[in-house]
Formats: structure tokens, sequence, C-alpha cells
């Protein structure tokens, strides 16, 4: 999948959401995932880390947790948010 570009053609990610929102939406839910040695149970109707694995990208870009509040928008399963809570963030 070529992405070069795509920050300038803000259709084509969206059409990248909906074609990734789409292919998660073939599973059998719900289903488990493992995130950061975390389980986690997947729904319908929401980003899937096994098709979107961002989680593992975002949390550990985060710079420490400890005592943090965080708010995250477009959490898919709210595995960054979880994993904020579990190492410690105040306020989640």
């Amino acid at each position: 999948m070529d992405l070069t570009g795509i920050n300038r053609r803000p259709e084509d990610l969206f059409a990248l959401s909906d074609m990734l929102l789409q292919g998660s939406q073939q599973e059998t839910f719900p289903y488990d995932v493992e995130i950061l040695g975390k389980p986690f149970a997947v729904f319908a109707n929401v980003f899937s880390p096994k098709h979107l694995p961002g989680a593992e990208t975002f949390f550990p870009m985060l710079p420490s947790t400890e005592g943090i509040r965080l708010l995250e928008v477009g959490t898919g399963i709210g595995a960054v948010a979880v994993l904020a809570a579990l190492a410690g963030a105040r306020r989640v």
C-alpha cells in the first residue's frame, strides 16, 4: 500500500480509514488480542489493533505516564488509555 503524499490528500486518508475499518469488521466478535503484554477484547464497530496496530507505536512515545492526565480521542479499543492508567496516569 503506497501512502506517499497521503497527508496532502485527506480524502485518501478517509478512504484508507474506511477500508481498514471495513476489513476489520469481517472478524467474528468479540475476540481477544494482546497489546504490550496486556489482554484486550475487541468488539464490533471499532478499529481493531489487529488491523490498525497503533497502540504499540503511540504508547511508548509518551514521555512518562506517572501522574499525567490523558484524553485519548478515537480510541478504538482504548488500549493507550488503559495502558496509561495501568502505568500510573492520574486521570484518563
